[in-house]
């Protein structure tokens, strides 16, 4: 009799427990709905993402877009989440209004300095933390760049031409991952800009600061990616995940490494006005009222100091090696391009530098138009921090309610470009880019909490192309194709690699 009632307490205990998992994973189901607009049908327990990690996440954005509109309703796990597509909804929610929609969600990284990740502060200390950082991108710290970034693209190009001397054809690289080429000179190129560092072994993919990128994006829990779906609806499991969003001991080893160069910077009483001279003077005032008033910390200095050092190479190599598969599948392209840059390298005895970028419009919008069609961060997002109704679209959307830009789907909208997948340089060019509505495109974000680092990307990429094009000439294969992964951190896109043939370019030949 006493063990039946024992196993009678037992069953009424694990109802109870179950039924409360149940009640505290349905709990926001019907929000969405509420407001009148289209959402994607949830799962009994793990909301409208459960399957998320089958299908590449901005590849499913765009097909929600087709299929729901520019406005639907997503729960991700039993986050009600809005997704806005629209570029007047995007310009209203980011900047006219943007008082309304001032943070993004706290997100949890396990790992106290991930946990300083600058764009997810709260309102306040992010704008300290971005006031500090901001003058490290001004345009006046990026011209004086310029010449570490031709040094480390022309290093590059070097490194590629003694490589094809010693292979079959003298002439021709065969079957290079050129995003993970791109990717590695990258992170040499940024080391170089910002940190004043020359590193060793600069173009092997598996050196120790281009090591620290690929660990830091390869965060242990996504080799489980159903697992990682229901902390979405239960977050008290990432306590117990090595990691969803990024990899902590990545970024743990590269505490230990800046720490190691800043160290070395104050021993030699050099300055360089670089990201290290600036994470110093921002370390001297930790003890300042206004650092702890608003807790900043050395996390905070450490996190900033990744953002710059990580934060860029992926997202450029992805454009700009997208850019040259497209350039190479439209010839006629390539070649009103190639005569664009032959023509300013010409005029200014074979260097291009900050201030002939303006005579390169064609390849701003290749650029451009590489960068609408495949950004690497395929999301951004804004949280509702007070009522906020517009009759115009005829949403109410309540405080805390978390909007999502969809950024693929966005940049694909049907009403906005014409044939939205294909590579259409020519929607940015000066005669053309004024008929764009201007919040049409969204790689970069827009309004307070945009990317600081767009201008320094833009730039690098510019200054980039420009010299790789001059000199290389890169060729489609059976087996080039831009296919992207189901699983990535955090709001990444990654993907496959993007295999290419590489040629010495003679003469400026098209």
């Amino acid at each position: 009799m006493v063990f039946v009632e024992a196993v009678a307490v037992i069953l009424a205990i694990f109802i109870v427990i179950v039924s409360c998992l149940v009640l505290y994973a349905r709990w926001n189901y019907g929000k969405l709905e509420k407001m009148g607009i289209p959402v994607i049908k949830p799962h009994f327990l793990l909301g409208s993402t459960y399957d998320l990690f089958k299908k590449a996440p901005p590849v499913q954005d765009v097909e929600w877009m087709n299929q729901f509109g520019s406005v639907f309703g997503v729960y991700e796990g039993r986050d009600p989440q809005l997704f806005i597509c629209d570029p007047e909804l995007i310009r209203l929610v980011t900047v006219k209004d943007s008082q309304y929609f001032d943070a993004k969600r706290q997100l949890e990284f396990n790992d106290s300095m991930l946990n300083e990740m600058p764009d997810f502060l709260p309102g306040e200390k992010w704008r300290v933390v971005r006031s500090t950082a901001t003058p490290a991108f001004s345009g006046s710290k990026i011209k004086l760049m310029n010449m570490a970034m031709i040094e480390s693209t022309q290093d590059f190009i070097r490194d590629i031409e003694e490589s094809m001397k010693t292979s079959n054809n003298t002439r021709k690289l065969e079957r290079i991952a050129i995003d993970e080429a791109l990717a590695t000179m990258l992170t040499d190129l940024v080391i170089r800009s910002c940190f004043s560092i020359k590193i060793g072994d600069r173009f092997n993919k598996n050196n120790a600061y281009h090591k620290l990128v690929q660990d830091l994006m390869s965060p242990p829990a996504l080799t489980f990616p159903s697992i990682v779906s229901w902390t979405y609806t239960f977050p008290f499991l990432l306590k117990f995940l090595p990691g969803t969003l990024l990899s902590p001991p990545a970024g743990k080893d590269f505490v230990q490494v800046f720490k190691g160069i800043m160290d070395e910077r104050r021993k030699s009483g050099q300055k360089f006005n670089d990201v290290v001279d600036l994470c110093i003077e921002w370390q001297d005032k930790l003890g300042t009222e206004e650092m702890k008033k608003h807790n900043v910390t050395e996390d905070t200095i450490m996190c900033e100091a990744l953002i710059f050092f990580w934060v860029g190479q992926d997202q450029m190599s992805t454009i700009i090696s997208t850019m040259l598969y497209h350039l190479a599948k439209n010839p006629e392209i390539e070649n009103k391009l190639l005569h664009e840059i032959t023509t300013v390298f010409e005029k200014h005895n074979g260097l291009i530098e900050h201030e002939h970028l303006t005579e390169l419009p064609y390849l701003l919008a290749c650029i451009n138009e590489a960068a609408r069609l495949h950004p690497y961060f395929y999301r951004t997002e804004r949280v509702c921090t007070k009522p906020w109704k517009n009759e115009q679209f005829g949403l109410n959307i309540p405080k805390g309610m978390t909007i999502q830009i969809p950024i693929w789907a966005a940049n694909r909208h049907p009403d906005y470009f014409e044939e939205p997948e294909k590579y259409m340089p020519e929607r940015f060019t000066p005669e053309n880019k004024d008929k764009l509505h201007p919040y049409a495109l969204s790689s970069f974000g827009h309004g307070p909490r945009n990317c600081p680092g767009k201008r320094f990307a833009m730039e690098t990429m510019h200054l980039v192309s420009a010299y790789l094009l001059k000199d290389l000439k890169f060729e489609i294969r059976s087996d080039s194709e831009l296919k992207f992964k189901p699983v990535g951190p955090w709001m990444f896109a990654p993907h496959f690699p993007v295999y290419m043939d590489v040629l010495k370019r003679e003469n400026n030949e098209p």
